[in-house]
C-alpha cells in the first residue's frame, strides 16, 4: 500500500460550519463602523462573497472609508471565535 505524507480534508460545513461565525464577525465590524445590521442581513448579503466585496458593502452601509488593516482584523477575530468551536 502506498504511503502518503499528508492528507488534506475540506471539512468546512461538514464538521464545522464556519460561515455563520465569519458572517457574525462581519456584522459586528459593520456595526462598529456605524451600520445597523443583524445576522439575518449578513447571511443574505455577505454569504458566499469574497472579503473585498463584503468590505465594499460595509463601507457603503457605514458611509465611511474602511482601513486597509480591516481584513487582518477580520481574520484574527474569526479565528479567535472558530477556536472556541
Amino acid at each position: 500500500m502506498k504511503q502518503y505524507k499528508c492528507v488534506i480534508f475540506d471539512c468546512d460545513g461538514v464538521l464545522v460550519d464556519s460561515e455563520p461565525v465569519s458572517i457574525q464577525v462581519l456584522v459586528d465590524i459593520a456595526n462598529e463602523y456605524g451600520a445597523n445590521i443583524d445576522l439575518a442581513y449578513g447571511m443574505e448579503h455577505f454569504k458566499g462573497s469574497f472579503f473585498d466585496a463584503c468590505k465594499r458593502m460595509i463601507s457603503e452601509l457605514a458611509q465611511k472609508e474602511l482601513p486597509d488593516s480591516l481584513e487582518s482584523e477580520y481574520r484574527q477575530r474569526s479565528l479567535k471565535l472558530l477556536k472556541k468551536i
